[in-house]
């Protein structure tokens, strides 16, 4: 009996996200990775490698990742629905579905305050005795930066563009330390065979030293992006950043 091929695993190409370097933001992030670096330098027993650690450029929120690479007018379209996306109108939609309002509040006069963010804490991705990933959480103490992105996401699943799968859950994080991007590891590309195992790490000091550290306060959510997965070197920028394939301001 013929066994029916299993269908080709897809690969993200994009991701979705809210950018976290703004002009705001920039000096607050810069400290706090200098600090986290040179706390991480000073006490090995951390056991989090300095190569590990993501330059400023790359911080963000991810909302979702998109594989936009099946033909030549997939990543038009989803830059079509991002600019067609009314980020206020979904903030307010969002403010009014937590607050019990009967009806979303109207753009223009009575519009909900702009969103800001703030990043506190150093948290596993995983188990925190064996994981590849921490990441700063952000504050929403009611929820609204939750829902706002959940309503951003839906824009894009509702399109055909991402897959949710088996775990729709969206953890919002900004990747402080992240293995796969050492020397020498896989990020996926290859036969099995030849991949590096991922390093895992015991985190429990480097979470504990870091809990209630706040990387950045008060940040102004300033433009919904789709970038290209995998930073590059970019002119003008310390480190690396990730290609801006779209971006619209909130």
């Amino acid at each position: 009996m013929a066994h029916r091929a299993a269908p080709p695993r897809l690969r993200p190409t994009h991701f979705l996200c809210i950018p976290l370097v703004t002009p705001t933001s920039r000096p607050q992030l810069q400290r706090s990775l200098d600090t986290f670096r040179q706390h991480v330098t000073a006490t090995p027993a951390l056991g989090v490698p300095l190569d590990a650690i993501r330059p400023l450029g790359t911080l963000h929120l991810t909302l979702g990742v998109m594989d936009l690479k099946t033909d030549a007018n997939t990543l038009g379209h989803a830059c079509e629905v991002l600019s067609g996306l009314r980020p206020r109108a979904l903030l307010a939609a969002a403010h009014a579905e937590l607050h019990g309002s009967p009806t979303p509040v109207a753009e223009g006069d009575g519009s909900p305050p702009p969103l800001v963010v703030s990043l506190t804490d150093l948290k596993p991705m995983h188990a925190v005795t064996s994981t590849s990933v921490l990441y700063a959480q952000p504050t929403d103490p009611h929820g609204v930066l939750q829902l706002f992105c959940l309503k951003i996401r839906q824009a894009f699943v509702d399109a055909g563009l991402m897959v949710l799968g088996s775990q729709p859950e969206l953890r919002l994080h900004a990747t402080v330390v992240n293995t796969v991007y050492m020397p020498g590891q896989s990020r996926g590309h290859g036969s099995q065979r030849n991949r590096s195992k991922r390093i895992s790490l015991d985190a429990r000091q480097a979470v504990e030293s870091f809990g209630g550290f706040r990387w950045a306060s008060h940040v102004p959510v300033e433009a919904i992006a789709i970038c290209r997965m995998g930073a590059r070197a970019v002119d003008g920028v310390d480190g690396e950043a990730y290609t801006v394939e779209k971006e619209i301001p909130c």
